[in-house]
């Protein structure tokens, strides 16, 4: 997902845990998302 990418790439989301090319988002990265979501509001 391009937005997921985007966080990433400028420090605002953590990297996934990666098996092969899937990515495993945890509640922590979640929490993240919902903040930065929140702060754009």
């Amino acid at each position: 997902m391009r937005t997921l990418r985007f966080y990433r790439e400028r420090g605002l989301l953590p990297p996934p845990r990666r098996e092969g090319r899937l990515a495993w988002y945890d509640d922590h990265h979640l929490a993240r998302l919902r903040t930065v979501a929140a702060l754009l509001a």
